[in-house]
């Protein structure tokens, strides 16, 4: 095809009689200015990104004057032009400008700040020359998260919250920093004067939104002093769709006394359970805690096995026909497989709550939504029916993605505690039957033990294991080795707090929920030194709530001794010679860790 050069004519028209006359006096005297077509090269059809990096394009620009005869644009040449970068919203808005300069440096977060789950950013390079011709290039971006897998640490901040977190890549096997993942993703989720209380993470068929599937059946729960919430596991993002208040019975005492006057359902404490249903797609079990305006708390659970319950009545409640009795309950409960193990506050004594095992129990309500007083077989190592003037806390020991003992620690009225440790996994009978099967172990802790102070309490994640550690209220930690019948406790702060970080703000081994293998979805465990870490977060006020943060994995690597050191990751170096101290510094004030896998 023979090549046509552009020129344009620019005609400027006077009045009328002017044009006339200028037509007999100057025929044919017109200005032509000539007009090459920008041609746009290195710039590929799709490119991909990574949330918290950034995508750097250099274009090719040069001008075409012929078949055969291009000329690359100069810096000084390009001062004739303009050079735009937008983004279609695919709404009303249509091409938003994101950038301008003649190459892109785009950070991958905000608008893009989440991964392309269906259809691609459509991004477009626009190059205007100064007669208002433009020239375009239409490209995709596929952006995927580093943030799926790791530690997610919920962090107070000067202003509110956000999430920071060691991000796990399963693909080289690495552990990366990321600080606020909220902001990153920019979240909708109100947070500015929000003071945050805890983070959850588990597989949850219900997720985020219980009456519509928009993601991966993961849940990230988050819980407030002004709300409670999650948000989507795949991209941070949030919905009002999401909160708890959702996920209320109609009619339920929480729907009554709640959600239709307008008050917003404030969870102090939340835990999650599996049970032994043989359906690994159905076996997850939400309790939370929550406390009434005139400072009595009740527990509460909604269920998918062996039918849907959301939250509704009070677990907290004597078991008909002795009348549907409401009693005090602990901030603290154990679960297991078929059972979960409620204390009494006003009789100090332990309620027992069976879950459903069949179909057939469906109806009923008896067995899921009324607790009972354990009847003693006299004998054993322990009997729950002892006396006690208190609880001062209750929890699971977890091993291998399972729970294998929960336990209590009680008060005496000597001033002593009392450690036991049990099983939940049957049914009533075999919990309190004498032998040590399922009542496995007693020891007391004296007097002078600073046990009762303690705000922290991680147990070993190792079958029958021996070692107990806490954390007491002016941040001393304790390891204790509960083998025999009197507990032998030592002072090990100085492992855990140095360098200003002397508050202790998080302490926890992740909970029976995190790696279970059965689940709502299919999830990989991690590797050992992340499943067998002891997670501590620390705080330096001097460095500020913004950047004050420490969050370090410590091992056990000599379970004999019950010894502390600092993790390293991966546990060996690998072929290039990576390994990594468990340490990280610069994080906010942590008050909630938990690992998320999904």
């Amino acid at each position: 095809m023979k090549y046509l050069s552009y020129k344009i004519v620019i005609v400027v028209l006077l009045c009328l009689s002017a044009c006339l006359s200028s037509c007999n006096e100057d025929k044919g005297n017109y200005d032509y200015i000539d007009i090459y077509p920008v041609l746009i090269g290195d710039i590929g059809d799709n490119y991909t990104g990574t949330i918290g990096e950034k995508l750097f394009i250099t274009p090719r620009l040069r001008f075409l004057r012929g078949p055969e005869d291009t000329v690359d644009i100069s810096q000084s040449m390009a001062e004739e032009y303009t050079f735009t970068w937008y983004y279609y919203t695919g709404s009303t808005r249509g091409w938003q400008a994101i950038a301008e300069g003649r190459n892109l440096e785009l950070d991958i977060a905000g608008i893009f700040g989440k991964p392309t789950e269906g259809a691609p950013y459509l991004l477009a390079y626009e190059v205007m020359n100064k007669e208002g011709v433009p020239y375009r290039r239409l490209f995709n971006l596929l952006v995927s998260t580093p943030l799926a897998k790791g530690y997610v640490a919920l962090c107070e901040t000067d202003d509110g919250f956000d999430i920071d977190m060691i991000a796990y890549s399963s693909n080289n096997n690495t552990l990366t920093q990321y600080k606020n993942i909220l902001d990153i993703s920019e979240s909708d989720l109100p947070r500015k004067g929000v003071k945050p209380i805890d983070i959850l993470t588990f597989p949850d068929a219900m997720a985020p939104n219980p009456f519509a599937v928009e993601a991966a059946k993961y849940s990230v729960f988050i819980l407030t002093d002004q709300y409670t919430t999650r948000i989507k596991s795949t991209d941070y993002s949030w919905s009002s769709s999401y909160d708890i208040s959702n996920q209320i019975e109609a009619k339920s005492y929480l729907d009554t006394e709640y959600i239709k006057k307008g008050k917003p359902i404030i969870v102090q404490k939340m835990r999650i359970g599996y049970g032994n249903t043989g359906n690994a797609s159905q076996m997850y079990r939400t309790f939370i805690y929550v406390k009434d305006a005139d400072g009595t708390g009740n527990w509460y659970i909604t269920t998918n096995w062996p039918a849907w319950f959301l939250f509704s009545v009070q677990m907290n409640r004597s078991e008909r026909p002795l009348g549907d009795h409401r009693y005090e309950p602990a901030p603290y409960i154990a679960v297991g497989n078929q059972g979960s193990m409620y204390y009494d506050t006003d009789t100090k004594t332990f309620k027992l709550g069976m879950f459903n095992t069949s179909p057939s129990d469906m109806g009923n309500t008896e067995i899921l939504y009324y607790t009972k007083t354990l009847l003693e077989t006299p004998g054993g190592v322990f009997n729950f029916s002892d006396p006690n003037t208190g609880l001062v806390y209750m929890n699971e020991r977890q091993s291998s993605g399972s729970v294998t003992a929960p336990y209590a620690i009680l008060n005496q009225a000597n001033g002593s505690y009392k450690y036991i440790e049990f099983n939940l996994n049957t049914t009533e009978q075999n919990i309190t039957n004498p032998g040590t099967t399922y009542k496995k172990r007693a020891c007391v802790f004296p007097s002078s033990s600073k046990i009762g102070t303690a705000k922290f309490f991680a147990s070993a994640p190792y079958v029958n294991s021996p070692w107990l550690f806490y954390v007491t209220n002016d941040n001393r930690v304790y390891k204790a080795d509960i083998a025999g019948g009197t507990a032998v406790e030592t002072d090990i702060t100085s492992s855990i707090v140095s360098d200003g970080y002397t508050e202790i703000t998080a302490f926890k081994y992740m909970t029976p929920n995190t790696f279970a293998a059965a689940t709502a979805v299919a999830i990989t465990a991690p590797p050992a030194p992340i499943q067998l870490s002891l997670v501590v977060g620390t705080y330096n006020a001097s460095k500020g709530k913004n950047e004050g943060g420490k969050l370090e994995c410590f091992l056990m690597n000599e379970q004999t001794t019950g010894d502390l050191t600092l993790a390293k990751f991966p546990a060996e170096p690998t072929t290039d010679g990576y390994q990594i101290d468990m340490s990280w510094t610069g994080l906010g004030r942590i008050v909630g860790v938990d690992y998320k896998q999904k």
